[in-house]
């Protein structure tokens, strides 16, 4: 009997060795696994990051581009009225000098 409870504590402390490196491969694969994910969530907010940045600079473009338009088309309107106030009073002096002429 004695032998073969020696022999049974022997397999027993063999399994129980076994199952603690079974155990350690385990964690260590489950390490990698973590590790792995958490790279995986690195890259993609680096690349979500990114995407908004040149998301960002697109919008910010298009912005410029559009005040750009904008400062254009009040420039332009601008020197549209402008003309139209020279025209008027060129005309109203012309008037003037007209009316003048004819008082005298």
């Amino acid at each position: 009997g004695a032998d073969s409870l020696r022999a049974e504590l022997a397999a027993a402390k063999k399994a129980a060795k076994q199952a603690e490196q079974d155990k350690a491969v385990a964690v260590a694969e489950l390490d990698a696994v973590r590790q792995s994910a958490a790279a995986d969530a690195q890259a993609a907010v680096k690349s979500n990051d990114a995407d908004a940045e040149a998301l960002k600079e697109q919008f910010d473009a298009a912005l410029d581009a559009h005040r750009k338009a904008a400062l254009s088309l009040l420039l332009q309107y601008g020197a549209d009225l402008l003309r139209a106030e020279l025209v008027a009073a060129e005309k109203a002096a012309e008037e003037a000098k007209q009316h003048k002429v004819n008082a005298v």
